[in-house]
Parts: C-alpha cells; sequence; structure tokens
C-alpha cells in the first residue's frame, strides 16, 4: 500500500497496490493540469 499526503492542503489519498510505477491524475475538480506522483512505500 502507498500514500499520498499533502499536510497544507489535507489531500490524502491511498493507493492499494504492490507495482513501483508512476502515478498519472488526470485533473481533478476545476484543475486540468496533468501530474505524476511517485509511489513512495509507507
Amino acid at each position: 500500500m502507498y500514500e499520498i499526503a499533502n499536510r497544507n492542503s489535507g489531500l490524502f489519498l491511498q493507493a492499494d497496490t504492490n507495482a513501483r510505477t508512476a502515478l498519472k491524475q488526470y485533473g481533478a475538480g476545476d484543475d486540468h493540469r496533468r501530474r505524476r506522483w511517485q509511489l513512495l512505500p509507507v
């Protein structure tokens, strides 16, 4: 399991996978910027 957290904004996501890969975000709400996240083990 991996966690993505940003304490400043309160963003917290969990990715239940064993794959060591990049996670792509294709936008959230009004934010249409594509972002790449690196998964780090918890």
